[in-house]
């Protein structure tokens, strides 16, 4: 088990000082963010899932209501175990929240349209078409993806997302590189501008369906603003 460390300076830089002993500072404090463990896969594919199913863009995916959670579970399945190979997944101790992301030109999931057929039965169509638009989406100078990030719902406003977030794009940040993602929804397109990110091209309208945002946060050697407070 990891043990407890000061904050990056990624975390200064993005959070000014407060007073000692104030209660936002400590609940940020506690939060120890660290590669998953692969006893935890299962717990993070579940908290993923859980999160993925909601919303317009899931409704989209799933209009069975009775279907949804579990062909979300099955589709956060195959993208949690190629990233333990090819990305990487973060979370925290205990696991209250993860971040998957893949580095700048990590390998795809080989078969990937067989495979998401054979997962998601179909179902697999509109996740295909999904998966397509996005990656069209994608810049096409070098960028490390974030794929998915999520807190459960009994720990949301209590920084385990801004832990996350901070200490993924502090990774990034020694890298010098750039990163990518999609906003499923305005809060969240709203909470990644306060880290840096900004729109990349046009909006991703889904046929008949909600809207998504790609975004793009550029490299560290780029000026851009620090975000304040976010979940």
């Amino acid at each position: 088990m990891a043990t407890s460390r000061e904050p990056h300076d990624s975390y200064r830089r993005f959070h000014p000082a407060q007073p000692e002993g104030t209660a936002m500072t400590a609940l940020r404090l506690h939060h120890r963010v660290l590669p998953a463990d692969p006893d935890d896969l299962d717990t993070i594919t579940d908290l993923l899932a859980t999160s993925l199913a909601s919303g317009p863009v899931a409704t989209w995916l799933i209009p069975d209501d009775a279907a949804r959670l579990r062909v979300h579970r099955w589709y956060v399945g195959l993208h949690v175990a190629h990233a333990a190979t090819y990305g990487e997944i973060l979370t925290t101790d205990p696991v209250n929240g993860a971040v998957l992301w893949f580095p700048s030109g990590a390998d795809g999931i080989p078969g990937y349209h067989d495979v998401l057929a054979d997962a998601c039965g179909e179902h697999s169509v509109r996740f295909a078409a999904l998966d397509d638009l996005i990656t069209r989406s994608r810049p096409a100078t070098p960028h490390h993806v974030l794929a998915f990030l999520a807190v459960a719902p009994d720990q949301w406003r209590r920084g385990v997302g801004t832990a996350l977030l901070t200490d993924l794009l502090h990774r990034i940040d020694r890298q010098n590189g750039a990163v990518a993602l999609v906003a499923r929804c305005p809060r969240s397109r709203a909470l990644f501008g306060r880290y840096g990110f900004t729109r990349h091209g046009g909006a991703i309208t889904l046929p008949n369906g909600p809207m998504l945002w790609p975004m793009r946060r550029p490299s560290a050697d780029i000026d851009r603003p620090g975000g304040p407070e976010a979940a």
